[in-house]
């Protein structure tokens, strides 16, 4: 018998980027990729060491061949659930949702199906809170009522569309 744990690949690969939120340059320079997840103790690793962090800054955990832009052509034709969580209940509340994203639980049983148009999760801090974005590829997830939000969670859910503005 081995004394190694098994490795527990995720479904897919994860990148996790960090933009300042004082920083006005939305190029793909003003973003820095921080980690890579392939598997749960890549994850483990990376939530100890941002965890303490992610009411500070704007972080993106993302599908890996997907740019945190909302014109990335996995974006462009989507939108993002927005919620909005007060600064003490985010730690808890960001781990969780990034937990059922990387482990493809984010929705609810019955639309597992669907998991592969959820590219994304997104963090930005404000004054009091933070806003939490569940990024989408299209409108089929159009709907909080899809997600497997926390039920200790009463605030408003938001969807919006990327639309362009150019």
């Amino acid at each position: 018998m081995s004394n190694e744990m098994e490795i527990k690949w995720l479904n897919d690969t994860w990148s996790i980027y960090f933009h300042n939120p004082f920083d006005n340059n939305w190029d793909e320079s003003g973003y820095i990729k921080l980690f890579t997840l392939a598997n749960i103790e890549e994850f483990i690793m990376m939530n100890s060491l941002l965890k303490k962090h992610t009411n500070e800054g704007m972080f993106f955990i993302m599908r890996d061949h997907i740019f945190p832009k909302w014109n990335d052509p996995e974006n462009k034709n989507g939108g993002f659930l927005s919620i909005k969580i007060l600064k003490d209940k985010v730690p808890s509340f960001f781990e969780k949702i990034v937990i059922d994203l990387i482990n493809e639980t984010l929705l609810k049983p019955e639309y597992y199906h669907l998991s592969g148009n959820i590219n994304g999760v997104s963090i930005s801090p404000k004054k009091h809170f933070c806003i939490i974005k569940v990024w989408v590829r299209n409108f089929d997830l159009n709907d909080s009522s899809y997600f497997n939000i926390s039920k200790d969670y009463h605030g408003t859910i938001l969807f919006k569309t990327n639309t362009c503005t150019a």
